[in-house]
């Protein structure tokens, strides 16, 4: 992946919508940080420790990590990552005690092996349901995709390629255009789906209220 691509991405990302941009690129960082908005970055090259002063979680090659704006974690050394910005309200569980207590927000791939230390994901969402919480829906593998695609959706397709140079590829689809056969699941990939805010808002009047212990922020969950 070149900055061609990079450009080509960011400049349909802004006609789909202009909250959206693009944040890490395949770059190699010793920390996390994004002042202006909500950051969705894909791990491409773990096991790394994702640590604030309160916790530390470690986070595999394809596992999905959630900032908050203005938020910084440190890592235990140098990884690359692949990542999203956007710049709209940040997720409603992204409280002060949230921030406080948690920081960040890890989502597990479940792509580590066996002697790699596989952490729990902390959104209580299940695995095959989009998390309404976040504007981006991701999921991972070969899973099924879990559907409500009742409107317009930019696409993207995050293929972990750990040997090469930036350690992923991306293809992505915007509203109107044709997939085609690499926009898809897999096993090596990550499918980040992004509606349009009028879709966004239907998707979850149309969810039904799930039990109370699904919907409280996670600091505020029994089982933690």
């Amino acid at each position: 992946m070149n900055d061609s691509d990079r450009n080509a991405l960011e400049s349909d990302l802004r006609d789909f919508e202009p909250v959206f941009w693009i944040g890490p690129w395949g770059d190699s960082l010793e920390r996390l940080y994004e002042p202006d908005g909500t950051l969705y970055t894909v791990c491409l090259d773990g096991p790394v420790d994702v640590a604030t002063d309160r916790r530390s979680v470690t986070v595999n090659r394809g596992d999905l990590v959630i900032l908050p704006p203005a938020v910084a974690v440190e890592l235990s050394r140098s990884a690359r990552w692949f990542g999203i910005v956007y710049t709209g309200p940040y997720p409603y569980h992204f409280r002060e005690r949230f921030i406080q207590v948690w920081g960040f927000e890890h989502v597990a791939g479940r792509w580590g092996s066996a002697a790699e230390v596989i952490a729990p994901s902390d959104s209580p969402v299940e695995a095959s349901d989009r998390d309404l919480r976040h504007r981006i829906y991701a999921t991972f593998g070969a899973r099924p995709d879990p559907g409500e695609s009742s409107g317009p959706e930019f696409v993207l397709s995050v293929r972990l390629e750990p040997e090469s140079t930036d350690g992923f590829r991306i293809d992505w689809a915007a509203p109107g255009s044709t997939p085609g056969t690499a926009v898809a699941h897999g096993s090596d990939r990550i499918l980040l789906t992004i509606p349009t805010e009028a879709v966004y808002l239907t998707h979850r009047e149309a969810r039904p209220a799930p039990a109370a212990s699904r919907t409280m922020s996670p600091e505020y969950r029994p089982e933690h």
